[in-house]
């Protein structure tokens, strides 16, 4: 059983890329973790322009790249698997939280349109994940004029990467924006709450605000969202076990812990 947001909803078996050939070769697939087909990664690591070095360069480490959307419940579900995933392995593997665009150009509207479906969703998103979505977000489901739109907090994540010249605070941030949307029922799209996220990690007001206007910052944030889409990314939350040229999606949806645990385990040999 798995969970995910995703345009198609497809899934299929575990594959391990050769980024250097662009081969998969076919693994067992995990019980309870449902994966996205990939597409051919290499394009991704060896040739988008990032403000993150590590899509540039083969990885010095093992990395967990973190495809997710500031505005994907699933993640929100997700995000504590990730967060205990974060603070046993960090010393040892890199983590990136990625913003894959799943709110974008035609589908940013008011959240009525999807209110029917989210709270459908939420008893079994919560059952299954264990977390809660505050009275104050179904209080915004239930109204419904909020605009969900993913650009506003994926550029303040790409902020945070430009301030640091790295990806390494991204997951804690990306934990942050999900829970103010879904515990707290926050406005991801406000300037308020995201200064008050970015002044978590030592972002003052001045400079953040420079930033996230920057032209720059808005092209970058649109790069990860094509990049996430062209190599094959369709569902989040999505997790990549990267280790020099070759890359393994270990988790599509939500997982419990110990089997994101063991697939990344395995993964590292």
């Amino acid at each position: 059983m798995s969970g995910a947001e995703s345009a198609d909803g497809g899934s299929g078996g575990r594959q391990k890329y050769d980024f250097r050939r662009g081969s998969p070769t076919h693994r067992k697939p995990l019980p309870y973790i449902c994966l996205a087909p990939a597409a051919v990664l290499l394009r991704f690591f060896s040739g988008c322009q990032m403000p993150f070095d590590s899509l540039t360069r083969p990885a010095a480490r093992p990395e967990l790249r973190y495809f997710f959307d500031p505005l994907c419940g699933w993640c929100y579900g997700f995000s504590p698997v990730l967060m205990r995933l974060y603070e046993e392995l960090k010393d040892a593997v890199d983590f990136v939280a990625h913003p894959g665009g799943m709110v974008v150009g035609e589908r940013v509207g008011p959240l009525g349109e999807k209110a029917s479906y989210i709270k459908g969703a939420l008893p079994r998103l919560e059952q299954m994940t264990g977390v809660m979505f505050g009275p104050e977000y179904r209080r915004v489901v239930e109204d419904g004029s909020r605009i969900q739109n993913s650009v506003p907090p994926s550029r303040a994540l790409v902020v945070l990467s430009r301030h640091d010249g790295h990806d390494g605070r991204t997951v804690p941030f990306a934990h942050d924006l999900l829970e103010a949307g879904f515990a707290h029922g926050y406005d991801l799209a406000d300037p308020a709450v995201l200064l008050e996220i970015a002044a978590r990690y030592d972002l003052a007001e001045p400079a953040f605000l420079t930033s996230f206007t920057d032209p720059d910052t808005a092209a970058y944030t649109q790069a990860g969202f094509t990049a996430a889409s062209q190599i094959g990314i369709t569902g989040f939350p999505t997790l990549v076990l990267r280790q020099g040229n070759q890359g393994t999606i270990v988790a599509r949806g939500w997982a419990p812990h110990e089997q994101v645990r063991r697939a990344v385990v395995e993964g590292l040999g």
